[in-house]
C-alpha cells in the first residue's frame, strides 16, 4: 500500500505517534475515523502534523479539531500543495484569507516556506485566550460557515511515470 496510512512518521521518530486517516494500509497502526472527529482527548497532544490533509470541502472543521486536541502553546504543522492557494502564480489571496482565518481560530503562524515548486508548509502554535480569540466554549458554538475561509482549489491526480518507465518510452522512440 504506497498510496495512504503507511505511518512512515511515527516510525522514524522516538516519540509517540497516533496515526489518523480515513485509509489504512493493512497491518498500519492507524486511528481510521474522520478527521473532523477524532477519538482523542481535549488538549492530549503535543503536536498535530497535516500533510495533504485539507483534501476534503469541509477541511476547517479538521482544523478546529486540531486546535481541540493540541495542548496549550501546541504545534501545528501543514504540508499542502501550493496550486490549491493561488489562482495564478505568486497570488497570495487564498493563503491570507486562510492565515486570517488560522488567527481568529487561535493559531499563530510561526512560519510559512515554499519548500519546493510543489508544495507550501506553515507552522502554528496554538495561543491562549486574548481578544482577538474566541473561548473554547464559544468556538465550540460558532458556526463554521460564518468564517470566511478560502475555498481551496482541488487537487487533481495523476500518475507520475516512474523513472524505468521514462527511459522505456525514450527507447522507444
Amino acid at each position: 500500500c504506497r498510496l495512504r496510512g503507511e505511518c512512515r512518521l511515527s516510525r522514524s521518530i522516538p516519540q509517540r505517534v497516533i496515526n489518523i486517516d480515513l485509509y489504512s494500509c493493512p497491518g498500519a497502526n492507524v486511528t481510521i475515523c474522520n478527521m473532523a472527529q477524532t477519538p482523542l482527548s481535549t488538549g492530549s497532544v503535543d503536536a498535530v502534523v497535516m500533510c495533504l490533509s485539507l483534501m476534503g470541502t469541509d477541511y476547517p472543521a479538521f482544523l478546529r479539531e486540531a486546535w481541540r486536541i493540541l495542548r496549550p502553546d501546541g504545534f501545528l504543522w501543514i504540508a499542502e500543495i501550493r496550486s490549491r492557494f493561488e489562482e495564478r502564480k505568486g497570488d497570495r489571496g487564498a493563503i491570507d484569507r486562510f492565515l486570517k482565518e488560522m488567527r481568529r481560530l487561535g493559531f499563530l503562524c510561526t512560519s510559512e516556506k515554499r519548500p519546493s515548486k510543489m508544495f507550501l508548509t506553515m507552522t502554528f502554535a496554538k495561543r491562549g485566550q486574548d481578544d482577538d480569540i474566541q473561548t473554547d466554549e464559544t468556538r465550540a458554538k460558532r458556526p463554521l460557515k460564518s468564517t470566511q475561509w478560502p475555498r481551496l482549489k482541488p487537487c487533481l491526480f495523476r500518475k507520475r511515470k516512474t523513472q524505468g518507465e521514462l527511459l522505456a518510452e525514450a527507447a522507444n522512440h
